[in-house]
C-alpha cells in the first residue's frame, strides 16, 4: 500500500488517495499507471492512427494530401483548450487516455499548440504542392534529353558541349524514320539542346520573333520555322530550347515538328 505519492514535477508529497498534485496540479504517478493500464485499447487505436499518418507521405496522388489536410483541421479543433464546467462528469475508463492527452495539451499552453498546428499545416501544403507537379519535368530534376518527346529522345544521339550550361549537340541519322521523305535531302539532322533560365528563354524567343519566319505556336510552348527552314522550339515549363540545322524546305520542317510531337 502506498502511503503517499510524490509529484514528479515539483516533488510535493500528496496523500495516496489524490489523483493530482495539490501544489502544481500535475497528474500523480500512480494515477498515470492506472490510466495507462485501463487505456490499452485506446493506446492500440492511437498506434493505428499514428501508422496511418506515417504512411501518408507514401500514398500516391492528391488523395493523401487532402486526407492530411483534413486530419490537421480535425486536430486543430481538438487541440483548442476547453474550459471545464465544475459539474462535468469524469471520462469513462475507455476514454481516460484521451482525457489524459487533453490535460497534457492544456498544460502546454497556446505557444506549443500553435507550433504543432503550424508544422502539420506546412506539411500538408508541401505534400499538396509536391503532388500537383509530379508529372511536370523540372530543371535539375531531369536532364534536358530526358525531357524531350519520346520519339525525338529515342532517335537522337546527344553529346554535352564544353562549358557550364552549354547544353548539348544532338544528331539524328539520315536513315531515321523521323526524316523519312527526304526532309533533309538525305543528310543527317543536327540540333542544339539547352536548358535556359526563364529570362534567358524569353530573350531567345523574342529574338526568334524579330528574326522573321513562321510562328506555329506562341504560348507556354513556342514553335516556329526560321527563314532558312530551321526549326525553333522553346518550352517555358522545362526551360528547354531547341534549334535545328536546315531542312529541305518549310513544309519539311513542319512535318518534322508534327512527327516528333513538338507541335501537337
Amino acid at each position: 500500500m502506498i502511503g503517499e505519492l510524490i509529484c514528479q514535477y515539483c516533488a510535493h508529497r500528496n496523500g495516496s488517495a489524490e489523483s493530482r498534485c495539490a501544489h502544481c496540479g500535475a497528474p500523480l504517478a500512480a494515477t498515470l499507471v492506472r490510466e495507462a493500464a485501463t487505456g490499452i485499447r485506446d493506446a492500440a487505436a492511437v498506434a493505428h492512427e499514428v501508422e496511418d499518418v506515417r504512411r501518408l507521405p507514401r500514398e500516391a496522388g492528391a488523395a493523401g494530401a487532402s486526407r492530411l489536410a483534413r486530419e490537421a483541421g480535425m486536430l486543430a479543433h481538438s487541440l483548442v483548450p476547453q474550459e471545464k464546467s465544475p459539474g462535468k462528469a469524469e471520462p469513462a475508463p475507455g476514454n481516460r487516455l484521451e482525457a489524459l492527452i487533453e490535460r497534457r495539451l492544456e498544460n502546454l499552453g497556446w505557444p506549443a499548440v500553435a507550433v504543432v498546428l503550424a508544422v502539420l499545416l506546412v506539411a500538408a501544403l508541401l505534400l499538396m504542392r509536391g503532388c500537383s507537379s509530379l508529372n511536370m519535368p523540372v530543371v535539375g530534376q531531369v536532364s534536358a534529353v530526358e525531357a524531350l518527346p519520346v520519339a525525338l529522345h529515342t532517335a537522337a544521339s546527344c553529346a554535352s558541349l564544353p562549358g557550364e550550361n552549354a547544353g548539348a549537340r544532338c544528331t539524328i541519322p539520315a536513315t531515321s524514320t523521323l526524316l523519312a521523305g527526304a526532309l533533309t535531302a538525305g543528310q543527317e539532322l543536327s540540333f542544339s539542346l539547352q536548358v535556359q533560365r526563364p529570362d534567358q528563354l524569353s530573350a531567345t524567343v523574342a529574338g526568334w520573333r524579330a528574326g522573321g519566319g513562321v510562328v506555329l505556336a506562341d504560348g507556354t510552348v513556342f514553335a516556329g520555322i526560321g527563314p532558312s527552314a530551321t526549326v525553333r522550339y522553346a518550352d517555358a515549363r522545362t526551360g528547354i530550347r531547341i534549334e535545328t540545322s536546315t531542312f529541305a524546305g518549310r513544309a519539311a520542317a513542319q512535318t518534322f515538328l508534327n512527327r516528333t510531337g513538338l507541335v501537337q
